[in-house]
């Protein structure tokens, strides 16, 4: 592509067709689209014809967004007079909302949701990397790992939810171990969401807050499914809402036996057994004989987030109490009996 980019301009310029604009437009396919950007710009292009982002026929084309980035890495100063660079980032996210009606790919290079995260000690400091984050005016997040220090973990909790005296050095270290168990036993988690990281600090021994509850019930599904399925969820529990007594309908809350009856029973036989009592526990974060939707469906949007391939509620549903409600409860039961989770985990 260098090569022809270089006959092309040869040829214009003995013509003298000085004021010809050369454009060059490569699509995705073998890895090399945005190699062969730069390679025609080094060759005598003027530019590139391209989308911001990278939508486009066949498995999309090499974007301007990540071209002229790439240019002010390694030094150009004349597209940074030329263009307001420090929008590209969010001129991208529109376009490609506008072209395909959601957000951008979490993955996606430059303006994807993961695009700014920082996810090794010492990265937002590092003088040798360009720092993408502070070029767009915006603060990187810490990447939640097997890598990630303790001070990583607890600067990600304060920054979602706050201060919180339980947010402590000791707090990060067991969840960091309970993340390093995760991954040598083969369970597969997600960490970085809000719901995300709320489950694995209750999980390694933390007490839920309604602060943390009302923060995660303010995140929203991107994913038309996975609203579709929490929606449908929502309807059972409207459905179960109307058999209370009227001064408690349409509340946002339902009685313990109503839940019960409504979404537990296909997995605990007892409502009164003392298990399922204190389990029931887990989910009334604030302590008032009720389980609340945002309690609730804090536990439902980390199942969809971890598992979107979910097919119906069912599949919902049963995802959402083996892989967290159940656990949870679980850990409600040791600690009213004063027995570290973790610690009797590793006992068995």
């Amino acid at each position: 592509m260098g090569a022809w980019c270089a006959s092309v301009r040869r040829v214009m310029n003995s013509c003298n067709w000085n004021d010809g604009k050369l454009l060059v437009h490569v699509h995705k396919r073998w890895g090399f689209a945005l190699v062969n950007h730069l390679q025609c710009l080094m060759n005598g292009a003027d530019g590139v014809w391209a989308g911001v982002c990278e939508e486009g026929a066949s498995v999309g084309h090499a974007s301007s967004a990540l071209t002229i980035m790439n240019l002010i890495r390694m030094g150009n100063k004349k597209v940074l007079e030329k263009y307001n660079c420090h929008y590209l980032r969010q001129a991208a996210i529109n376009v490609a909302q506008i072209t395909t009606g959601k957000p951008p790919h979490s993955r996606e290079l430059i303006y994807g949701e993961r695009a700014l995260d920082l996810w090794v000690p010492g990265e937002k400091d590092s003088v040798r990397e360009f720092n993408l984050a502070a070029f767009f005016g915006e603060e990187p997040p810490n990447r939640i790992t097997d890598l990630s220090s303790l001070d990583m973990i607890q600067d990600r909790l304060v920054n979602l939810f706050g201060q919180d005296p339980q947010f402590t050095t000791e707090m990060a270290k067991k969840m960091r171990e309970l993340l390093l168990k995760d991954m040598s036993t083969g369970r597969k988690e997600e960490y970085m969401s809000k719901a995300g990281i709320a489950l694995l600090f209750d999980r390694a021994g933390g007490q839920l807050s309604p602060k943390m509850r009302d923060v995660i019930e303010q995140t929203k599904l991107n994913e038309p499914h996975a609203q579709h399925l929490l929606e449908e969820v929502r309807k059972i529990w409207d459905e179960w809402d109307v058999l209370e007594k009227e001064e408690e309908r349409g509340d946002d809350r339902l009685r313990f036996d109503s839940f019960y009856n409504g979404f537990m029973s296909p997995y605990f036989g007892c409502y009164r057994c003392e298990d399922t009592r204190k389990g029931l526990q887990a989910l009334d974060m604030d302590n008032d004989d009720y389980v609340d939707w945002s309690e609730f469906s804090l536990y439902l949007k980390r199942a969809l987030r971890q598992y979107p391939k979910l097919a119906d509620v069912d599949e919902l549903l049963s995802c959402t109490f083996r892989k967290a409600i159940i656990p949870a409860m679980q850990d409600v039961t040791l600690k009213a009996a004063g027995i570290e989770p973790e610690k009797r985990r590793r006992k068995h």
